[in-house]
């Protein structure tokens, strides 16, 4: 902004709602912080979550120097960790995942409507150990780690965090002399690397004489809540490099089991799970895809299998049985995309008898139950789902 009309910038700020107005803006003296924001507080790579109510960025502190003066903010306070302010040139408590190092800088953020987030950057600790991905609170996952059956090495060169909670991420991994390998994560899945073949020309089959060079772009990668994530990536085409704008399924969780029977799209409802088997991590979508647009449906949970044919009337399988619980107070609407999914509560699951906490150790079945009209007004199912949580 700038006080006379065409004169030069007095202040920046990044800028929310109806109407608009400042969340950060250069001279402000946030909760936590030392001193107040710089002129140069504004980065291009801050995250605002959905709805809007959460936001995280890296901010500049008018400290004189460009020497330490980056710090990040959460909601607009200062984020503390282990008691220590997040900030260039300050300690990382062992707490949070320090060996005796300092933060040096941040590069990429996430942050999604449940105030889940992560940021990643590097320390000024040694050359092979020093990058970082942190996710709530702490370093998830640093340069010299196994992550996926590869050793971490170099530096994160995109990230994305979906309304999930999930992470996925461009990193070099060590595959001898060299220079890394850039290779594509999944939260702790490796989906992609130099080297590997893609399908060029859109017809679901892999082209094995197009391969891909190098990943790239400022935001090489974004996470949709699908479990599809999006990145862009030179390739080798014929002897020339060419680059292409790409979409790749996420692994899911879980193995699928039990048929299902078609409903009236001609194809069967598909069911997924998405996020982590750990328990302590208390992230796992489901996702119910190629229904019947604008029917009705929710989730169906059990610790025992089962195989019950057209109960009720419906056309489908039912594939859970024993104390199954419903989740009826997340009743969803397939809608004009067919699909309908939810986020588990862990130490909330339903069951007949009332809720109960899912333990490591224990394997848990999901199904999705819908209406449907084929041609009558009827019902279906998807296939199930069964996770053996850790």
């Amino acid at each position: 902004v700038s006080t006379t009309s065409g004169g030069t910038t007095d202040r920046r700020g990044i800028y929310f709602g109806t109407p608009l107005a400042p969340i950060y803006f250069t001279g402000d003296l946030l909760p936590n912080m030392p001193l107040p924001l710089s002129s140069t507080a504004v980065d291009s790579n801050f995250r605002i979550s959905p709805d809007g109510s959460q936001s995280i960025l890296e901010v500049d502190l008018d400290s004189g120097s460009t020497a330490d003066d980056g710090a990040v903010a959460l909601n607009q306070v200062g984020l503390v960790l282990g008691g220590m302010l997040v900030r260039e040139g300050e300690d990382i408590p062992a707490s949070v995942g320090g060996m005796g190092d300092a933060w040096d800088d941040f590069d990429f953020f996430g942050i999604n409507n449940s105030g889940d987030y992560m940021f990643t950057g590097d320390t000024n600790g040694a050359s092979n150990t020093d990058e970082f991905i942190v996710r709530n609170g702490a370093i998830w996952v640093r340069e010299g780690d196994m992550l996926g059956g590869a050793l971490l090495s170099g530096s994160v060169e995109g990230a994305s965090m979906n309304t999930n909670g999930d992470i996925a991420f461009v990193w070099g991994i060590d595959v001898g002399p060299g220079a890394p390998n850039e290779a594509l994560f999944f939260e702790d899945e490796l989906l992609l690397e130099e080297g590997d073949a893609v399908d060029w020309d859109g017809d679901g089959v892999i082209d094995p004489a197009i391969t891909i060079q190098s990943f790239t772009g400022f935001n090489t990668v974004t996470l949709a809540n699908n479990g599809v994530v999006y990145f862009t990536a030179d390739v080798n085409v014929d002897g020339t490099t060419l680059e292409g704008y790409f979409a790749m399924q996420g692994p899911g969780i879980g193995i699928n089991y039990c048929m299902a029977n078609a409903n009236s799209t001609g194809v069967s409802t598909n069911l997924r799970a998405l996020g982590s088997n750990i328990v302590s991590l208390n992230d796992v979508t489901l996702l119910a895809e190629d229904m019947p647009l604008n029917q009705f449906g929710y989730f169906l949970n059990s610790q025992t299998q089962g195989f019950v044919p057209n109960p009720n009337n419906s056309q489908g399988i039912l594939c859970v049985s024993g104390n199954a619980g419903r989740y009826i107070d997340q009743l969803f609407s397939s809608g004009s995309s067919g699909t309908g999914s939810i986020v588990l509560d862990l130490p909330n699951t339903p069951q007949a008898t009332g809720p109960v906490s899912v333990m490591a150790g224990e394997t848990w079945n999901f199904q999705c139950w819908h209406r449907d009209s084929n041609p009558a007004p009827t019902s279906n199912f998807s296939q199930g789902v069964s996770i053996l949580f850790q």
